[in-house]
This record gives C-alpha cells, sequence and structure tokens, in this order.
C-alpha cells in the first residue's frame, strides 16, 4: 500500500506530462479510427506525421518519470547506512513496473483502435490481430525506443549530477 502512494505522488508531480500524453493518446486512437478510410490498414498512411510528436511525447514522459524514480531512491545514503540490503532493487523494481504500465497501454490503445476498426468495417478477429500488431509495429516500438531512450537519459543525467 506504501508503494501505491510513491507512485502517487510521482504521477502528480507528472501532471503536464501526463495531461500531454493522454491527449496525444487520445489523439492518436481518433485519427487511427477514421471510419471514412477505404482500407482498414490505411491509418498508417494518414497518421504517419504522429510518430514523431508521439517520440518526443514518449520520451519527455519516461525522462521525467525516471529521472523522479532515481532521484527518489538516495542509493548511495541508503547504501551507507545499509537500511535496505539491495537498494539498486528498489529502482530497479520500479523501472519495471513503469514500462509495464507503459506496455500496458501501449496494448489498451492498439486494442481500442482495432476494435474501432473491425467495427467501422464489419470484419472478424483475423482483421483484429493484424491491426493489432500493425499498430504494436508502427507505433509501439517507437514508442518502447523513445521510453528507453529516455530511461538512458535520466540515468545519465543522474550519475553526473550526483
Amino acid at each position: 500500500m506504501r508503494m501505491f502512494y510513491v507512485w502517487l505522488r510521482m504521477v502528480l508531480s507528472l501532471k503536464i506530462e501526463m495531461v500531454f500524453a493522454i491527449v496525444f493518446s487520445c489523439i492518436l486512437i481518433v485519427y487511427c479510427s477514421n471510419p471514412y478510410a477505404v482500407n482498414p490498414a490505411e491509418f498508417t498512411l494518414y497518421t504517419k506525421y504522429l510518430i514523431p510528436i508521439g517520440v518526443c511525447v514518449w520520451l519527455l514522459v519516461s525522462l521525467r518519470l525516471h529521472l523522479l524514480i532515481t532521484n527518489s531512491v538516495p542509493i548511495d545514503w541508503i547504501a551507507i547506512n545499509e537500511i535496505v540490503e539491495s537498494p539498486k532493487k528498489i529502482v530497479a523494481n520500479q523501472i519495471s513496473i513503469a514500462f509495464l504500465c507503459f506496455s500496458i497501454l501501449q496494448m489498451l490503445i492498439a486494442g481500442i483502435i482495432a476494435s474501432a476498426i473491425i467495427i467501422a468495417f464489419s470484419s472478424g478477429w483475423d482483421l483484429f490481430a493484424f491491426i493489432f500488431k500493425l499498430y504494436l509495429i508502427y507505433y509501439a516500438l517507437p514508442f518502447a525506443w523513445a521510453w528507453v531512450t529516455g530511461l538512458s537519459i535520466s540515468v545519465v543525467l543522474c550519475i553526473l549530477f550526483s
């Protein structure tokens, strides 16, 4: 339960970044779920300009979140006083939980877009699976790359300014 309050405090300090991520995700869902498209996979053509914007948004969110995570646990101080046996494990767990939440969000967005497209085209599960995979390859991979890049930059910044 205490971990929930730590996460809640971190998320509340990321207000503007979370607003950017939510607004971008909503715009992405609306544009990708275009019911006026001729081809179900046509959303990749109409929304290709959203990839660099999404990379910047997720890089910013990841950078700020991971800066908060790595600065929230004073690893050197904890290691000196031996309060916790492995303080780096705490930070690694927090980072992995953040990436898991990001991955779940990307899967939810892919499911929403694929569901909207199969409803618009009155198709079956084959199209759902195709659109789901297409979203994960076309969008989620660059966004995951931006997430890991933000993590790497935040770790380097923490090392340089500690």
